[in-house]
C-alpha cells in the first residue's frame, strides 16, 4: 500500500502499489488525487525515459547518414563539372591547341543568340529602372500621402498643403513631415492641429524619428516613440497640455535640444511654454512666409510705380511718404474669435480711406488698452497700401495670454507712413 495526504482536505489515504502515477478518489472530500510513484516505479520510469531518449539519438544518426549518402553523388556531379571547366579554360589558354570547328560561327547563329539575349537583358533592365521608382512611390502614397491627403480634405483644414514620406523615400524608420504651404487664415493652432491628427492615423506604425520639414528643408525632428504617444493620446490628452510640453521634445537636425525644460513657478512656467511653442512656429515656416510677404509686397509696389502700356510718359506718380490728411481711419473693430486658458485670439478690422491723388504705403500699430488706457498688448501689420481715393479693409490678428485678455476694454489704431 502508499500512504499519502489529499491536498484539499489533509485526510490520510492509502492506495494499492498498482496506482501509482495514476489517480484515485479521496474517500472524505471526493477529490480525484494523484497517488505517488514507489521508488521502483519512479526508476522503471526513468529507465524507460533514458532508452526512448537513446533510441531517438539513434534515429537522428541514422537520418543524418542517409542524407549524407543521398547528396555524395550529387558532390561527385559537381566535382566532375569542375575538372570539366578547369580543363575547358586551359585548353583555351594553350596557343598551341587547335579550335574546334563548333567554337566558330559559321552561319552567325550563334551571334544572332548573342545579340537577342543582349536586347533581352537591356530590356528587362529598362523596365526594372521603370518599376522600381513607380513601386516606391506608390508604398510611400499608399502608406503615408493618401493618409495625409484625406486629413487636408476636411473643410477646416483646406488650404494647408502637407507632403509626407520615408526617410529619402526607401528608409522605413525615419518620417518626412515636409509643411509646404499654410494659406495666410490659417492660425499656429490649425497647423498644429494636421500634425496632430496625422500622428493619431499614424499610431500604429514604428519609426526610430520623424523630421518636420519646410519646404524640404528640415527644422526640427521629434522620436518615433513620442510621435506614436501623440497619436495615441490626442482623444484623451488635453491639447493645451500638449501645446505646453510639446516643444521640450524637439531636437535640432544635428541631435541636440532646441528647446530646454521650463523650470519655476507655474505661472512663468506657462508662460514660458507658450512663447516656446510659438517660437518653435516661427522657426518652422512662420519665419519664412512672413520674408516672403514681404517680398510680395515688394513686388506689388514695384508694379504700381511701373506706367501702364499706351500710358503717358510721366505715369501715375509714385508712392510717397503720405501725412495724415492723406488718409482716414474709418473704424477699427476688434473681437474674439478663440479662447482657450492658455491665450485669447483677437481678430481686428480696420478701415482706411484714401484722401489723396497718389497712392499710399502705410504700416499700423494694434493698441489693446485696459479701462485706464494702459497699453495691455500690441500687434503690428506692414505694407498697407490704398490707391487714390480708395476705402479698404485691413484685417488681422493676435494672440493674447489668457492672464491679461480679459483686461482689454478698448483698441487704438496709429497709422504711420511705409
Amino acid at each position: 500500500m502508499i500512504r499519502y495526504k489529499c491536498p484539499q482536505c489533509g485526510a490520510t489515504l492509502e492506495s494499492p502499489r498498482e496506482l501509482g502515477g495514476k489517480q484515485d478518489t479521496c474517500p472524505i472530500c471526493q477529490r480525484r488525487c494523484a497517488v505517488p510513484l514507489t521508488r521502483s516505479q519512479k526508476a522503471a520510469r526513468e529507465a524507460e525515459n533514458r532508452r526512448k531518449a537513446e533510441r531517438g539519438r539513434q534515429d537522428a544518426e541514422e537520418e543524418r547518414q542517409q542524407r549524407e549518402q543521398a547528396a555524395e553523388p550529387l558532390h561527385q556531379q559537381q566535382a566532375a563539372r569542375r575538372k570539366e571547366a578547369e580543363r575547358v579554360v586551359a585548353q583555351a589558354r594553350d596557343p598551341s591547341f587547335p579550335l574546334s570547328r563548333q567554337a566558330i560561327p559559321v552561319d552567325g547563329q550563334r551571334g544572332k543568340t548573342g545579340r537577342r539575349h543582349l536586347v533581352i537583358g537591356l530590356t528587362s533592365a529598362a523596365a526594372v529602372m521603370l518599376l522600381v521608382p513607380l513601386l516606391i512611390y506608390s508604398v510611400n502614397y499608399i502608406g503615408l500621402q493618401a493618409k495625409m491627403n484625406g486629413i487636408l480634405a476636411e473643410p477646416v483644414n483646406r488650404g494647408i498643403k502637407v507632403s509626407v514620406h520615408y526617410g529619402h523615400y526607401v528608409d522605413g524608420d525615419t518620417l518626412v513631415y515636409d509643411l509646404r504651404s499654410v494659406p495666410t487664415d490659417k492660425s499656429i493652432a490649425d497647423v498644429f492641429r494636421v500634425f496632430l491628427r496625422f500622428a493619431e492615423r499614424m499610431q500604429a506604425k514604428e519609426f526610430d524619428s520623424v523630421e518636420l520639414c519646410f519646404r524640404g528643408d528640415e527644422r526640427f525632428r521629434v522620436e518615433g516613440e513620442y510621435f506614436r504617444q501623440l497619436g495615441r493620446e490626442i482623444s484623451q490628452q488635453n491639447p493645451i497640455s500638449t501645446i505646453r510640453t510639446f516643444p521640450e521634445h524637439l531636437r535640432t537636425p544635428t541631435g541636440s535640444s532646441a528647446f530646454h525644460r521650463r523650470t519655476g513657478g507655474w505661472l512663468y512656467v506657462l508662460g514660458k511654454q507658450i512663447e516656446d511653442f510659438h517660437e518653435f512656429h516661427r522657426r518652422w515656416y512662420l519665419a519664412d512666409l512672413i520674408r516672403e510677404a514681404d517680398l510680395g509686397s515688394y513686388a506689388d509696389k514695384l508694379r504700381e510705380l511701373k506706367p501702364s502700356p499706351g500710358g503717358s510718359a510721366s505715369g501715375s506718380p509714385p508712392p510717397v511718404a503720405p501725412e495724415s490728411s492723406d488718409f482716414k481711419i474709418i473704424s477699427i473693430r476688434t473681437r474674439v474669435t478663440e479662447s482657450n486658458e492658455l491665450w485669447w485670439k483677437y481678430a481686428w478690422k480696420l478701415t482706411l480711406r484714401s484722401r489723396c491723388n497718389r497712392s499710399l504705403a502705410l504700416e499700423v500699430e494694434i493698441k489693446f488698452l485696459d479701462q485706464d488706457g494702459f497699453i495691455v498688448d500690441t500687434d503690428l501689420a506692414y505694407d498697407l497700401f490704398l490707391r487714390p481715393h480708395e476705402e479698404r479693409d485691413f484685417t488681422g490678428a493676435a494672440l493674447l495670454r489668457a492672464a491679461v485678455a480679459p483686461k482689454v476694454a478698448k483698441t487704438e489704431a496709429i497709422v504711420r507712413p511705409r
